[in-house]
């Protein structure tokens, strides 16, 4: 410690020979202005503002002349007489010269002029044309080469592409101020959003090595800001009811007409007359023709209480029941204060989210506190806390349509009736034979009916998440050029999950039932009345430290910047799992039960069982120690050389793998053409640049390890000897690597007129090596396949974007057109092999690599139109039609027909923004194509026996010349599942995936209100979202970007307002 307090006697010596001018440089507005160039003339010393405006600079001489230089404002020549504790300057914008955009890689800040790298800066006038509840969603349509893939329901984006067979692994990194990002995206408050960057290119993401293969998305939030030291804004949405009908089904008579055929065949003769059907589902139709068929009722009544069913659709009481308008309403508040020494800002938002399914409700709490303190003239110390409470209440049950069930069926009949006009819940046809539960138990047993509406509010979901982050960051100016800095981040989320079946849950009732069994003429259960509780809690916990030196040197003719460090990650994963029955919420207390023993079922129906038994516990960690390098050198302001490298190691991998890992690297090179003495008479042309880079990035994840992976279960999980015991859950992989990502990037850029005209294409190449997928191996390891380093994928791709604005008087207009195309082929695959079978069904949307095809394969079966007596499917067999399915199923790969991908191959958007006096009016169209998808269609074994519906049933070939008019099959009896899958899986029902919808639609009004002290602007918007489709190539009902139902019609009102 003793070089500590001769450091501090010795600072005090330096500035006696020399004085110290600190000063903070900002724009008319009072936003700081980094990068500016500060010379002081008589000592010929140089400096530059940091992320803040802030510089100091050594004065030998007073009074001394002091040049600040930013290529967006006016230099500022002035004489600085004496030394002030802080100076503040003003630059003025150029007339004819843009503002400089800044972009934040997560390790610096840098002019998005000087990068190399492909980045893409969205800001907050951007992001905020659309009301989101989720940063990310924010993002879709606004930016080239950023795809959202939406057919799951939950979107998945990619960066250019995949580069990965695992969905999971083409996930882009999410980092926020500096650091990757661990915890639940929802927890980040989209109105704390300042700007986003999204790297694409090796040179942009190579420095985060090794879980950045596929691109970045650095979030930058808000930061203290005296020049607007309060703003406040409120939002609130209205979402319209989902459309339960949305999927093409039967209507109730046809169906009906559909049982009375099957009856009369015989269908269900073998069923009824089973003395075991308790585990049989019957419909009504059916036990009313049974009844007429044994003589208990007339035709005459069956009929009457048919031709009711036949009136009767499910579907609006499912609406009415279960589903209402989605609310949500935000409120968001930031404050600024403080000193120049010690700035602070505290946010404070609150949420609260009724989602469209009745019942629930989601409330959220987010605070974040950021300061910057500068201490002396060297040091700044920027600390920062995030905290998101949110609280959750949920039906534990939200069926939809239609709505599923079991004894041997997979959907309710169309014609249910889920409640009576009073509300009264009615029950349905749902897991046993309704003759079997009328009379079972004599009165002895629970209700064992299952009634929809009454088990939604019989079970609840409680959620109980907590999110905190803190962050510190060092940063010191050593002088000369040179800065250190040190960050630290900690994260942790707690999400404490309790799913609570009451004693009116069907759940409970018949879990209850089935261990009631007779001792002694009495009546016993196994199972204690009260509630069964489940809970599930998860927590995450992330230290992550950095240390980095940042040198800027500029001399004559030359610029150089680079920076390289050090950084430590540790993520540790731990979930509880625990289930008590008997459970009495006015005491807390829960009985115990038998969890060894298998225990006797009422009246042995269900054989030798075991009380479920749900306790499990997993731990995992994640540890991460790298070194970076980058760095840039300019000549003359306009010829730039990047460089980048990264060295990664990880505990999952072991040494003998860390070692065989190379370096992830990039190299890069750009030329700011428009600063050619040359180009000086084209006052038209703002800039214009040219780059290339090349570089490698890395993936790392997936579901194998070096080592065996053990599991530990207790004894109660292992039925055959209640003996505790232990298995190998994965088994090692000694060959592991790390997946590659080899990106190559050209770029050409430039802007006429003061902008008036912008122009950005970029064509890349994209090669990923080593990627990891299910290979087959010798099933006597225990195991038919392991995750290994199987294939290699390649592609290619274009990012276009071409903009305009205009400005003549109170007119202003701003119109960007964006298109991405992105193309990919697997070279290379040696995994598990696909048979046809697997890859026709499902086709497009699951993702099986096969070597020589795009991933997201869409094939099926060639179809030769239908039997003109008949109505059959034909297809292709031997070079001639055939009938025989059996072995149209399995015919050779290369004999199905492969139309494309099920992705997008090229997609984007087409902005408009207009502002006249202070009316705005903006839009945004979507727009992908060159894809395909796989529609559902009648499958008729599935309709008999599981009571699947489709509404292709109304298109089905019925006489001789239908084959001219339709493709679906004839209905037969008995019913050829081999038929069915063969055409549901062929050429007519795959479709060309190619749309425009319109995305969204704002209107905004800038109010005048002279009266409010302080008030600087407010601005009141209307919003409208998911408008729907304005084109689509497939003639369809259908929305080919969603498999299941689309998201309904957003209707949204806000208030912003700065002070």
């Amino acid at each position: 410690m003793k070089w500590y307090f001769v450091l501090l006697f010795c600072l005090p010596l330096g500035v006696s020979a020399q004085d110290i001018l600190k000063g903070i440089i900002s724009d008319e507005t009072g936003n700081a202005i980094p990068n500016a160039t500060i010379l002081a003339k008589q000592n010929n010393s140089m400096t530059s503002s940091d992320q803040y405006g802030q510089f100091s600079i050594p004065v030998n001489v007073l009074p001394i002349s002091i040049v600040i230089k930013h290529q967006s404002y006016q230099h500022l020549d002035t004489v600085i007489y004496k030394i002030d504790s802080s100076t503040k300057f003003k630059l003025k914008n150029k007339t004819n010269v843009l503002q400089e955009v800044l972009v934040n890689t997560g390790y610096q800040w840098l002019p998005k002029e000087s990068a190399t790298g492909s980045i893409v800066q969205l800001d907050r006038e951007l992001l905020t044309k659309r009301t989101s509840w989720n940063v990310l969603q924010q993002m879709e349509g606004l930016a080239t080469g950023l795809q959202y893939d939406n057919r799951s329901g939950n979107a998945q984006l990619n960066i250019r592409g995949l580069g990965s067979f695992s969905s999971i692994l083409s996930k882009p990194l999410i980092v926020v101020d500096n650091f990757p990002f661990e915890g639940d995206i929802n927890s980040i408050n989209p109105n704390e959003v300042a700007s986003i960057s999204i790297l694409k290119d090796a040179a942009a993401t190579s420095i985060y090595g090794a879980r950045a293969g596929n691109g970045v998305i650095v979030i930058n939030l808000k930061k203290p800001n005296l020049a607007n030291k309060l703003d406040v804004s409120w939002d609130y949405s209205l979402t319209q009811k989902p459309n339960v009908a949305y999927q093409p089904t039967m209507n109730s008579s046809d169906f009906i007409d559909v049982e009375m055929m099957l009856f009369e065949k015989g269908f269900y003769k073998a069923s009824l007359q089973n003395v075991n059907n308790r585990n049989i589902v019957f419909s009504p139709v059916v036990l009313l023709l049974n009844r007429v068929a044994k003589g208990e009722i007339s035709q005459e009544e069956a009929s009457k209480a048919i031709d009711q069913y036949r009136k009767t659709d499910y579907r609006n009481q499912l609406q009415d029941g279960f589903y209402r308008m989605a609310v949500n309403n935000q409120l968001n508040m930031g404050y600024s204060f403080g000193t120049e020494k010690a700035l602070t800002r505290i946010a404070l938002g609150y949420k609260k989210t009724l989602p469209a399914a009745k019942g629930n409700q989601t409330d959220q709490l987010n605070l974040r506190w950021s300061t910057q303190l500068k201490i002396g003239e060297k040091l700044n110390i920027t600390p920062g806390l995030t905290y998101t409470k949110t609280l959750g209440k949920n039906r534990g049950y939200n069926p939809s349509y239609p709505i599923s069930i079991s004894g041997g069926k997979s959907n309710l009949y169309p014609y249910a009736s889920l409640f009576t006009d009073d509300g009264t819940a009615l029950p349905i046809a749902y897991q046993y034979n309704p003759v079997f539960l009328d009379t079972v138990g004599n009165g002895n047993l629970l209700d064992w009916t299952f009634r929809p509406l009454q088990e939604a509010d019989a079970i609840q979901v409680d959620r109980d998440a907590k999110y905190i982050a803190f962050d510190m960051q060092f940063n010191y100016i050593i002088g000369n050029g040179w800065r250190l800095s040190a960050l630290y981040n900690y994260e942790n989320e707690t999400a404490d999950n309790k799913t609570i079946y009451t004693e009116s849950a069907y759940y409970f009732r018949d879990l209850y039932n089935k261990f009631t069994v007779q001792d002694a003429g009495k009546f016993v259960n196994s199972l204690p009345k009260g509630q069964i509780v489940d809970f599930n809690i998860g927590q995450m916990t992330s230290h992550k430290a950095r240390v980095q030196v940042d040198y800027f040197k500029k001399w004559g003719l030359h610029d150089l910047v680079f920076l390289f460090g050090g950084e430590l990650s540790d993520r540790l994963a731990d979930t509880k799992g625990s289930r008590v029955y008997g459970f009495d919420p006015n005491t807390q207390l829960s009985r115990p039960v038998n969890y060894s023993n298998s225990l006797q079922t009422y009246r042995n129906y269900f054989g030798l069982q075991n009380i479920p038994y749900l306790d499990q516990f997993s731990k995992r960690n994640n540890r991460f120690i790298s070194l970076y390098f980058n760095g840039a050198y300019t000549l003359m302001d306009r010829y730039i050389l990047s460089a980048s490298a990264r060295q990664d190691a990880s505990n999952n991998f072991g040494k003998q793998t860390n070692n065989r890992w190379n370096p992830l690297w990039s190299v890069g090179g750009s030329w700011l053409v428009n600063k050619e003495h040359f180009l000086a008479d084209l006052t038209f042309l703002d800039n214009m640049k040219v780059s290339f880079t090349y570089g490698f990035g890395g993936n790392v994840g997936g579901n194998t390890a070096l080592y065996p992976l053990i599991s530990n279960a207790k004894a109660v999980s292992y039925w055959i000897a209640n003996q505790p015991y232990a298995r190998v859950s994965s088994l090692a992989n000694s060959k592991l690597k790390w997946e590659q990502v080899q990106q190559t990037n050209y770029g050409l850029s430039f802007s006429l007129w003061r902008q008036k005209l912008t122009f950005s294409l970029e064509y890349y190449k994209k090669v990923s090596t080593d990627l990891l997928a299910a290979d087959n191996i010798d099933p006597t390891h225990g195991f038919t396949n392991l995750e290994r380093n199987v294939g290699k994928l390649s592609s290619k791709g274009v990012d276009f974007q071409l903009g305009s604005q205009i400005s003549r008087g109170d007119f202003k207009w701003n119109g960007q057109f964006l298109f991405s195309y992105n193309k990919n082929n697997v070279d290379t695959y040696n995994g598990g092999k696909y048979t046809s079978p697997a890859l026709v069904s499902n086709s497009g949307t699951t993702n099986r690599p096969m070597e020589g095809y795009s991933l997201y394969p869409v094939f099926a079966y060639k179809f030769e139109g239908l039997d003109g007596l008949t109505g059959d499917p034909l297809g292709i067999l031997d070079n001639g039609t055939s009938k025989d399915y059996s072995k149209l199923l399995n015919v050779p790969n290369h004999e199905l027909r492969y139309y494309g991908t099920g992705l997008p191959v090229f997609y984007g958007s087409f902005r408009h923004a207009l502002q006249y006096k202070d009316f705005g009016f903006s839009f945004n169209i979507l727009y992908k194509g060159g894809h395909y998808f796989q529609k559902s269609t009648i499958m008729y074994a599935n309709l008999f026996n599981s009571w699947a519906t489709h509404a292709d049933y109304d298109l089905r070939w019925q006489q001789p010349g239908d084959e001219l008019k339709t493709t679906v099959p004839s209905l037969i009896y008995p019913a050829n599942s081999s038929r069915d899958s063969f055409y549901a899986n062929a050429e007519p029902n795959i479709l060309k995936g190619d749309l425009i919808r319109l995305q969204d639609v704002q209107f905004s009004y800038d109010l005048k209100i002279k009266n409010i002290r302080y008030l600087k602007n407010m601005r009141l918007n209307l919003n409208a979202y998911n408008l729907g489709i304005l084109w689509k190539k497939a003639n369809t009902p259908l929305d080919p970007d969603y498999s299941f139902m689309p998201p309904a019609r957003t209707y949204s009102v806000g208030l912003n307002m700065q002070f």
